[in-house]
């Protein structure tokens, strides 16, 4: 086998294995929402408190009394968009997710919003001024 048959063959069996583990992963979280619903521990948290620390951590990175943009990779059912519309934040949002059982439940929850968007994917699709 030559180097760049080598190479082929390791981007494939690294890509198929990534699919797996996407998988799983994205089987344990849909778990957690059936379990759970849209609390904090249908998205995996173990608890209001957990996920409410690390939003009110992720909150120092943003700009007070300005716009801002935020990709939120893995952002299960979308509740990093309840907490910054409660503190006044005045965003864009995208939220993707490998679950495609919780990016439904995300567009559900929150279908009337003009700034918020929601993709199933494992990587984001757009730039924004951050991601969480």
């Amino acid at each position: 086998m030559s180097g760049e048959s080598r190479r082929k063959c390791w981007i494939c069996i690294v890509m198929a294995t990534s699919r797996n583990t996407l998988k799983r992963v994205a089987d344990y979280y849909e778990t957690q929402l059936t379990a759970f619903g849209t609390s904090a521990q249908g998205a995996g948290w173990n608890g209001i408190d957990a996920q409410r620390t690390r939003f009110c951590q992720l909150e120092k990175l943003f700009p007070g009394g300005r716009h801002f943009s935020v990709i939120d990779l893995g952002c299960g059912h979308g509740s990093l968009v309840e907490f910054l519309n409660e503190r006044n934040h005045d965003f864009d949002y995208a939220g993707c997710d490998i679950s495609a059982r919780m990016i439904d439940c995300a567009r559900r929850r929150h279908a009337a919003l003009p700034n918020v968007g929601f993709s199933v994917a494992s990587r984001p699709a757009a730039v924004a001024d951050y991601c969480v």
